[in-house]
């Protein structure tokens, strides 16, 4: 037998999966149903920023509906239209008609339902064969951003893979009707996260030129499609301009730098990349990051197939095409590379500045594997893929579905403790648990009675739909992001002209007395770290109303 007879582990063919079309769509829906599981299974989705942005959703619909109560006196609604808003238009809106838990779970289900399918949808559109693996987007949909509560970021993932879809597969119709239907996807993009917007943006206008076209043949260099290229640049431009103003007008007015971001090491980035770290969100050591090395292993041996694939097939153009060989032509593939690349490169150049390290590994691998997927593969490349994405999808829904259910039980504790105060009234939290992902869970006791609830850190960021009110209490220490009622509970909530009692000052020099206080403990302390100024005034002022292992709600007594 000749050697040129046996095939080889690299060859590919035109339908390379390994599974029938109906029994490969059927796995995929029940790994996305899986991956729904923890949603479903608990009455609350306890996430790092989540119950803030819901409690921000019940703030600005009293606002619009019922301006003049405690609410209205503390907050008012930021008048430029920043970034930030898709999550909380949704929770207000689905507020209004939903109770916060059915909100909370819409919101969260909507991206994480949507966001594969959108993927998928892109992958079949560009490389039907290679449908196996649009699953790997299953499992990035349950990310580290995503379990910080990082709603918005999340949408503004769902919103790039629509635009880059509808661009690359129906706006290259060049219907007039498709210039504001981009325009609406782009909006969306910028009210949803503006440094996806930017991304977008980039992609979309270098994808622009994909007609533009630079060969080499007997006649010397050439250039084609250079008229096309600026036509589609032009109406992308044009659908674009809207959000782009909106983008330099915040841009120009907004800070949103931290003053000393922390810069992390070269091996702690390192290890980031090689653990997989965007999906390393709720468990960090064993068993998990074995998982996810074997999942970077199977993306590094794809990556080396894919390169040595590339390879064959350019020097086999070299062999039957002598005459004329294209030299640059800017189309999807090599586009995302480049941006996977230059995520990888930004991570490891830029400080963590407002956690943009998370945000940047996340769209290094979101890329890598849109990248991954638009290259053919022989069939064993599918089916280790295919093994690994089920094994990595059973382990890790588990784990979450575990770890979240203690979560869902402590937040359910701070709903019941917080409905025992009395409607519209203001309460002040004191959050002593030290555990990361409860650290805006008063945001739940909101979404009781309608109560003005003393602490909300979006409130004290520019960017961000919610603004403290100045107008008639003295809210200033509160409007940074770092505010924090534990650290400044002595200096700016006890007065000596009423030492009983907390208060809120107004601006007319009068002190108000804040009737509840709500004690979140921390966890495994018998008492809670109250300085000695605070703990005199809630054992002679205030008594227990309801208390539980994770909280304690204290009422005033005058």
């Amino acid at each position: 037998m000749e050697l040129k007879n046996i095939p080889s582990i690299w060859d590919h063919q035109k339908e390379s999966c390994f599974l029938s079309d109906t029994m490969e769509t059927l796995l995929f829906w029940l790994l996305l149903l899986a991956g729904l599981f923890p949603l479903m299974k608990h009455s609350y989705f306890v996430t790092l920023d989540g119950p803030a942005h819901l409690y921000s959703g019940e703030i600005i619909r009293t606002l619009l509906l019922a301006p003049h109560g405690i609410i209205g006196r503390l907050f008012t609604i930021n008048p430029f239209p920043v970034p930030n808003w898709t999550s909380h238009f949704l929770f207000t809106l689905l507020g209004t008609f939903l109770p916060a838990t059915f909100t909370e779970k819409t919101v969260i289900f909507l991206y994480l339902f949507f966001t594969p399918l959108i993927f998928r949808k892109l992958v079949l559109a560009l490389r039907p064969e290679n449908r196996i693996l649009s699953w790997t987007m299953i499992l990035f949909v349950h990310n580290q951003n995503f379990y910080f509560g990082f709603f918005n970021f999340s949408y503004g993932v769902l919103f790039m893979f629509l635009t880059l879809w509808y661009y690359l597969v129906i706006f290259r119709n060049e219907k007039k009707l498709h210039i504001p239907l981009l325009g609406i996807l782009f909006l969306a993009l910028y009210f949803s996260h503006l440094m996806m917007f930017l991304v977008t943006l980039a992609l979309i206008l270098l994808l622009s030129a994909q007609p533009l076209v630079l060969s080499a043949g007997r006649g010397g260099l050439r250039i084609s499609g250079g008229r096309r290229a600026a036509g589609n640049l032009l109406r992308a431009g044009a659908a674009a301009l809207p959000a782009g103003l909106l983008s330099l007008i915040f841009l120009a007015g907004t800070n949103t730098l931290e003053k000393n971001p922390e810069r992390l090491s070269f091996s702690r980035l390192v290890e980031w990349v090689t653990a997989v770290r965007p999906l390393l969100a709720l468990r960090y050591g064993f068993p998990w990051k074995s998982y996810t090395y074997l999942l970077f292993g199977v993306i590094l041996v794809m990556t080396i197939t894919a390169a040595v694939i590339l390879y064959r097939d350019d020097r086999s153009k070299k062999r039957t095409s002598p005459q004329e060989r294209t030299l640059f032509r800017l189309t999807p593939v090599p586009l995302f590379a480049l941006f996977s690349l230059g995520s990888l490169a930004l991570l490891f150049i830029l400080p963590n500045t407002i956690l943009l390290s998370e945000r940047l590994i996340l769209l290094f691998y979101l890329f890598l594997i849109t990248t991954l997927a638009l290259f053919r593969y022989p069939r064993w490349a599918h089916y280790t893929l295919a093994m690994v994405v089920i094994l990595l999808q059973i382990s890790f829904t588990r784990m979450y579905s575990y770890t979240l259910g203690d979560y869902a039980k402590n937040a359910a504790l701070v709903v019941e403790t917080a409905g025992k105060a009395e409607p519209g009234a203001l309460i002040l939290p004191l959050n002593y648990n030290e555990k990361w992902i409860y650290m805006h869970i008063s945001g739940y006791a909101g979404t009781q009675n309608s109560l003005a609830v003393l602490e909300n850190y979006e409130a004290g960021l520019s960017w961000f739909p919610v603004r403290w009110s100045h107008d008639y209490y003295e809210t200033r220490f509160l409007d940074r992001s770092d505010a924090s009622n534990t650290l400044h509970l002595c200096d700016n909530y006890i007065h000596p002209d009423l030492p009983a009692f907390f208060f809120l000052k107004r601006n007319d020099g009068t002190l108000e007395i804040i009737p509840y206080i709500l004690v979140i403990l921390p966890g495994n302390i018998e008492s809670p770290q109250i300085p000695p100024c605070a703990r005199e005034i809630l054992d002679a002022s205030y008594k227990v109303v309801r208390e539980n292992d994770f909280c304690v709600l204290f009422r005033a007594q005058q």
